[in-house]
């Protein structure tokens, strides 16, 4: 292979390992925020859902419970603000009514109290 074939085969790699850094940077700053956002997922404090915690339950259960009724954005990112908050370990079974105005800190605040048991 010439010179010149090789110098514009390692530019096209290095090209191409920026665009990927780029792209990755991007995806964790986007993840990083979703999981310190803090946001509510819509505004209707009339859309209220239930939430059954089984005893035994861990967060990430809880959390797909969550993403599947659209109360949060991303299960991982709740695993982590849960793992890396002030409500670790914390969780406790039972009923909670939620409602869809509520951000993290607030589900969070909500199944660490006691629920109402069945």
């Amino acid at each position: 292979m010439d010179n010149k074939k090789m110098i514009i085969i390692e530019a096209v790699v290095a090209l191409c390992a920026m665009i990927a850094i780029v792209g990755i940077f991007f995806l964790a700053q986007d993840f990083g925020y979703t999981a310190y956002a803090n946001e509510p997922v819509g505004n209707d404090p009339e859309k209220k859902i239930e939430l059954v915690i089984e005893a035994g339950q861990g967060i990430m259960d809880v959390a797909e419970k969550l993403e599947e009724k659209e109360m949060i954005a991303s299960k991982h990112a709740f695993w982590l603000r849960y793992k890396f908050s002030e409500y670790n370990g914390l969780m406790k079974a039972g009923t909670y009514e939620l409602n869809e105005t509520m951000g993290t800190d607030d589900i969070l605040a909500v199944i660490t109290q006691s629920g109402t048991t069945e």
